[in-house]
């Protein structure tokens, strides 16, 4: 009788997860855990460990994926999927220095490497250490270019810093050179000649100037007599930023949308 390999059961393994039997698959992520322990014990196999380890996560036994996934990084310490899976396991587990230890791990073996460059701008994100998490974010973004994601997330922590010309030209440029909000630009642009967008667009304008009149009046009271008038809520500044972007003027969106950023950041630094 043939046995079973580990990887055929595996792939079983996953197929009934997708499908939602999780009995089934937590069966099959433990037979295949076993087999693929048992093959790294026997082979002193570092990709069998690794094997093991990421099916013993599949299963939430998390001491056992990171006894596993470390027996990997002993035979063969510069493989780095082990270490990407270790530090989320320690991220989810709120262990700091382990995460970052196997994160900066992976950069020291390969310092261009996307997702570790990424999981480092997060997590000094997460934590508020902007000039950390900007550095990575420029050496992410040098290498990779067009992560729009990583570009307003630049944005936002440029403008928590308080630097908000420099986070509204770095959101001007990215609406005029982003191929995602080109592209969301020119549909809405091509749309004008649509008879019901010109009706929807007309009805868009006139909530737009409401709002901004409601808004300018309320900034302007607010300058003035501070004791006295608050200024806008940030959701008044993001529904300004979105209607601008549905008229298809981007510019105009972004600019709001650093208002907004700068308004929650006044209301965060107001004492209770």
């Amino acid at each position: 009788m043939t046995a079973i390999r580990p990887e055929n059961l595996y792939q079983e393994a996953i197929a009934f997860e997708k499908a939602g039997n999780l009995a089934q698959a937590k069966a099959a992520f433990q037979e295949s855990a076993k087999i693929f322990f048992e093959q790294a014990v026997q082979r002193s196999n570092h990709k069998s460990y690794y094997n093991a380890g990421i099916a013993y996560y599949k299963l939430g036994d998390y001491p056992k994926s990171v006894g596993s996934l470390k027996a990997c990084l002993q035979i063969e310490k510069r493989f780095v999927p082990a270490h990407l899976l270790l530090a989320q396991i320690y991220q989810w587990h709120g262990k700091d220095k382990a995460t970052k230890t196997y994160l900066l791990n992976v950069l020291k073996i390969d310092p261009n490497h996307k997702a570790a460059l990424g999981g480092l701008a997060m997590f000094y994100y997460d934590r508020n250490q902007y000039d950390e998490c900007l550095r990575m974010l420029d050496q992410s973004l040098s290498l990779y270019p067009d992560n729009s994601y990583l570009k307003v997330l630049k944005t936002e922590i440029l403008a928590k810093q308080g630097n908000y010309k420099e986070s509204a030209i770095e959101l001007q440029r990215m609406v005029k050179e982003d191929k995602g909000f080109v592209e969301f630009n020119n549909l809405i642009q091509s749309s004008n000649q649509n008879q019901e967008f010109i009706q929807t667009h007309k009805k868009m304008e006139k909530e737009t100037q409401k709002k901004l009149k409601e808004f300018k009046a309320k900034w302007s009271l607010a300058q003035e007599d501070p004791e006295n008038f608050a200024p806008p809520d940030p959701q008044e500044a993001l529904d300004l930023s979105l209607l601008y972007l549905f008229k298809g003027n981007p510019e105009q969106a972004m600019k709001y949308f650093v208002y907004a950023q700068k308004l929650k950041n006044d209301q965060e630094t107001v004492p209770s």
